[in-house]
């Protein structure tokens, strides 16, 4: 079966799901000729703004050899930036314009938001005053960690993930494609498993589609449901406990790394845990959120996740 996340990648903004007001705000701007030449797509990953940048890039009439897309976990230097700004004064060849996507652009350089990242510091000029023909794209998890200078010269739109409804509708679209069935059960515990993230959604999906029972679909989404995993339950529970035991946190952290489970995904399962505790009655959930709901791991990763741990066993004051 071929991969149903780039089988049914949206191509117009009519099939792109949710993020409504986002995406009319585009249009209305498409439509007038008044797209700003720097735009800034924000949110988790897996929520869509690559897709999104892909479908402005076709709106705008870019032609395929006049379109650069970057991801920056690969080329990320600022012998990357030179390269690009070297391209700027070429017209384009086969369309209206020249469109560069930036696929994590915090990651561009070293130092993050530092005034000392030189590639960041590179980029800067080009984003400010680019040729007519040019648009930038960037995209990223962790706006924060750019240059306040490069913030500022972008317009920053927000992506986030799918409400129960937009989940619904994709994972039928699908369904109805691939010729199967899909029940709202089903539905509602991918959506909850998925958080509503579109790529994860399918992801999931293509592991489930060709199971013949309902039965069957629940129990493979349990199995990939983190809030319902034995060892962060336990980890969760370790986190409570009057006088928490860095010793025993630290051993289910060194399992749980071992299994390969990404840190933003433990880090949303114990915030589900804490949320429901708390909502239960239980104060110390409060607590624990106010560490793990101040900020993504997309970056720092297991060692953010770590430190997190660390300083909820030793009860120290959390950030918000």
């Amino acid at each position: 079966m071929p991969d149903i996340k780039v089988k049914y990648r949206p191509k117009k903004f009519k099939t792109f799901l949710g993020n409504d007001e986002t995406v009319e705000t585009i249009k209305e701007l498409l439509d007038a000729g008044k797209l700003p030449h720097c735009i800034l797509l924000t949110g988790p990953r897996g929520c869509g703004k690559t897709t999104l940048g892909r479908i402005i890039r076709k709106e705008l009439n870019c032609g395929d050899g006049d379109y650069k897309e970057l991801d920056t976990a690969v080329f990320r230097g600022i012998g990357t930036v030179r390269d690009l700004r070297d391209t700027l004064v070429y017209s384009p060849k086969n369309g209206d314009c020249k469109v560069y996507l930036i696929d994590e652009v915090h990651m561009l350089g070293k130092g993050g938001s530092s005034e000392k990242n030189e590639a960041q510091n590179a980029i800067l000029k080009s984003l400010e005053e680019p040729p007519d023909y040019v648009y930038w794209i960037l995209c990223t998890t962790n706006p924060e960690m750019l240059l306040p200078t490069i913030r500022s010269r972008s317009t920053e739109f927000r992506v986030g993930p799918l409400d129960l409804k937009g989940t619904t509708k994709l994972v039928k679209r699908v369904a109805k494609g691939e010729k199967k069935e899909v029940s709202k059960p089903v539905i509602k515990k991918l959506h909850k498993v998925s958080y509503g993230m579109p790529r994860d959604s399918l992801t999931l999906l293509g592991k489930i589609i060709n199971l013949k029972s309902d039965k069957k679909k629940i129990k493979t989404l349990k199995a990939e449901n983190l809030e319902e995993n034995a060892e962060i339950i336990e980890l969760c529970r370790a986190l409570m406990a009057e006088g928490s035991d860095w010793d025993a946190c630290r051993k289910i952290l060194k399992s749980l790394a071992k299994q390969d489970i990404l840190p933003e995904d433990i880090r949303r399962a114990v915030m589900g845990y804490a949320n429901t505790v708390l909502i239960n009655g239980n104060e110390q959930g409060s607590y624990i959120l106010g560490w793990f709901v101040y900020k993504p791991t997309y970056d720092a990763g297991w060692p953010m996740i770590t430190q997190f741990s660390y300083n909820v066993c030793k009860r120290i004051e959390p950030p918000c």
